[in-house]
């Protein structure tokens, strides 16, 4: 377990240290509420705790010091006032109270919020184990097996080698969408009764291109996001220059993981996958005409004054389906990357 990460009533493995910092935080955001300076988490601070969760949506409210719990005071303790945190047995700077022995991923933690992913590596080994300690709370995360670490690695590396990534929100939000699309093995698949959908059937495609030769194939979805139907694979293909390749060969969405992700990333950032649309006023039995606007890309959600992890949803898929499971993960895998992330 990475240390001081969870902290609980009588817990023989608490750090002193790490139980006097969230003392001296809660009291500093609730002055009213005079927790003592000892290093016991004692059954008041279970009971301020758990009000804290509740307070921010933190899930489960259980009293428990865990990764989100961390994430979330440590992003609010900076914007209140330093004579909040004024007391006998602490002295200034603020809100640095008790850090002597902190862990190096708490630190990060404080001074990285919504920080740049792309350029920066992650620690990915520690981000396997916060990921595993936290599904033994979560049995719907679901735990990692050897190879689903590796397969999860390898997309924590995809992330760290992203450019285009200016939010750990963004990368947050890609991670919560493909354990929903893809499960817990995370890596790329193709949908599961993709070929009886209307999209799925067979069509007949020239391969190459130019060369007279025909082959049939079918376009439903496969990849760490779920693209299905011809015309998003071949405006696919025409964006990464594939030159039909992918048409004639859309497995590589699954076998080639790297392609994959690369869809993802510019398909969300950019809102290739679905726009907002209308119809125009008609007339009794002639319907206006689609009108197809602007696509829902992911600063439409992450941005300085939005964070909606709900209504991301609508980058992938519309009526919010499964809407409230991904923002949840997606939470999660955001304070685990701001523990991460190192830069």
């Amino acid at each position: 377990m990475p240390v001081g990460y969870r902290l609980r009533t009588g817990a023989r493995d608490n750090d002193e240290n790490l139980v006097k910092l969230v003392k001296t935080w809660l009291n500093g955001l609730r002055p009213t509420l005079k927790l003592n300076g000892t290093g016991v988490y004692d059954h008041a601070t279970k009971v301020a705790v758990t009000a804290f969760q509740v307070a921010n949506h933190i899930e489960p409210a259980n009293g428990v010091v865990g990764i989100r719990t961390w994430d979330e005071l440590s992003s609010k303790v900076w914007n209140v006032p330093p004579t909040n945190f004024i007391a006998p047995l602490v002295a200034f700077p603020w809100p640095l109270f008790h850090m002597t022995g902190i862990t190096p991923w708490l630190f990060r933690m404080m001074f990285q919020h919504n920080t740049v992913v792309g350029g920066p590596s992650i620690d990915q080994d520690l981000f396997i184990e916060f990921y595993k300690e936290e599904a033994k709370m979560d049995p719907d995360l679901g735990g990692l097996s050897t190879g689903a670490a590796t397969n999860l690695k390898e997309l924590l590396g995809f992330f760290g080698n992203d450019g285009n990534l200016v939010d750990c929100r963004w990368a947050a939000y890609m991670m919560g969408t493909v354990r929903r699309e893809c499960g817990a093995n995370w890596v790329p698949v193709k949908e599961g009764n993709g070929e009886n959908m209307p999209y799925g059937q067979e069509q007949r495609v020239e391969c190459p291109p130019g060369s007279g030769r025909f082959k049939m194939n079918r376009y439903y979805g496969r990849g760490y996001v779920q693209v299905t139907h011809k015309g998003n694979y071949e405006n696919i293909d025409t964006q990464f220059g594939l030159n039909g390749d992918l048409v004639c060969n859309p497995d590589q969405l699954i076998t080639n993981h790297q392609l994959s992700y690369n869809v993802m990333s510019w398909g969300m950032r950019t809102g290739q996958f679905r726009h907002e649309s209308h119809r125009a006023p008609g007339t009794p039995g002639h319907p206006g005409r689609l009108i197809v606007g602007p696509g829902f890309q992911l600063d439409m959600f992450f941005n300085a004054t939005t964070t909606d992890w709900i209504h991301a949803r609508n980058m992938i898929n519309g009526g919010l389906d499964h809407a409230d499971q991904i923002a949840r993960w997606a939470k999660l895998f955001n304070s685990i990357l701001h523990a991460t992330v190192e830069n």
